[in-house]
């Protein structure tokens, strides 16, 4: 059976793990968000999600986004090759428009092809 969950061991949270993704990725931009890829010492996956103040002023829905793309990695990693570390950086919309989820997932997917992460 295959495991969706999210552990700890796969979230990036230390402001160096970020600086260095910063420095050392490759960048790709979509319509809805930008995925910085950077390859780990580590053999797992692991995500880092960023939504700044420009896509919103509410913390309560910075959030939601930062849920959702945490979502579109979790329910898709096991597309992604291991020992790759990832930035997920959220776009700003004119007029504070949300994406819906399948919008999300069907870019985010997109990204990580475009970027040779994926096994298909």
């Amino acid at each position: 059976m295959v495991s969706f969950r999210f552990p700890a061991a796969e979230r990036l949270k230390d402001c160096r793990e970020f600086r260095r993704i910063y420095q050392q990725g490759r960048t790709f931009t979509g319509e809805w968000m930008k995925i910085i890829v950077a390859p780990s010492s580590q053999l797992s996956r692991r995500v880092g999600v960023v939504c700044g103040k420009a896509i919103s002023r509410k913390s309560v829905t910075r959030n939601r986004i930062k849920r959702r793309l945490r979502e579109c990695f979790r329910l898709q990693k096991r597309l992604l090759k291991p020992g790759m570390d990832l930035v997920i950086i959220a776009n700003s919309r004119p007029g504070g428009a949300l994406p819906e989820f399948d919008q999300l997932t069907a870019e985010f997917i997109s990204l990580c092809k475009k970027a040779g992460i994926t096994y298909s």
